[in-house]
C-alpha cells in the first residue's frame, strides 16, 4: 500500500525527507542556541553571531525552543526592536 501511496503521490516522500532531516539536526541546533544563551539573553542577530548561523535560520529555530520550552522571551526589546530570548526557567 505504501508503495501506491508513493507513485501517487511523490511529493509525501520529498516532505516525509525533509521532516527527517529537521528532525536529525534539532538537537544539535537546540544545544548551539542554548550554548550562545547560557551568557546571558540575547536577540536573534546576537545568537546568529555567536553560533554562525544565518539570522533568519536562528529566528526558526529559536521559534521551534520557545514552542518546546527550552528558550522564553524575556520581554525586553532593543533599540532596534529585536526580542531577547533567555533559557527557560532562568530569572536573569
Amino acid at each position: 500500500m505504501s508503495d501506491a501511496i508513493d507513485e501517487r503521490f511523490p511529493e509525501s516522500k520529498l516532505i516525509s525527507g525533509r521532516r527527517r532531516e529537521v528532525a536529525r539536526r534539532e538537537p544539535g541546533m537546540r544545544k548551539k542556541i542554548l550554548e550562545a544563551l547560557e551568557s546571558g539573553p540575547k536577540t536573534v542577530p546576537e545568537i546568529a553571531e555567536a553560533t554562525g548561523l544565518p539570522p533568519k535560520d536562528v529566528l526558526w529555530w529559536v521559534m521551534g525552543c520557545i514552542r518546546y520550552n527550552f528558550v522564553e522571551p524575556t520581554g525586553e526589546t532593543t533599540p532596534d526592536d529585536y526580542h531577547k530570548y533567555r533559557i527557560a526557567g532562568r530569572d536573569e
